[in-house]
């Protein structure tokens, strides 16, 4: 009769023991760079807006923007000169103000 109150006991500490181990790691995530993530966050912004966009990529301020323009600053040239590409509705290959707002959803 001694061996299964053996096993019930240690069945116990090893329940607790879990339990415990669970409760010290809850509430604690990956670390997050607050820095880089208010940076992502007014990034966003600025793409939604389309001053912001003329305002950052409009180098001569003509109220277009050409392929050299919006390259500026692009990490993914590819990527960026697809979204040109795709944004220049008319052929011209300059963005407009309109095009640019299609281009964020506007």
């Amino acid at each position: 009769m001694k061996k299964p109150i053996a096993y019930l006991m240690m069945f116990a500490l090893l329940f607790t023991a879990t339990a415990e181990a669970k409760k010290k790691g809850k509430g604690k995530g990956p670390k997050v760079d607050k820095e880089k993530v208010e940076r992502e966050r007014k990034r966003e912004e600025e793409k939604r807006d389309v001053n912001g966009v003329l305002e950052k990529k409009d180098v001569n301020k003509d109220s277009q923007v050409t392929l050299q323009e919006w390259l500026i600053d692009e990490s993914d040239e590819a990527r960026a000169t697809r979204d040109f590409t795709d944004g220049d509705k008319n052929r011209d290959r300059h963005l407009s103000r309109s095009e640019i707002g299609a281009m964020l959803g506007h």
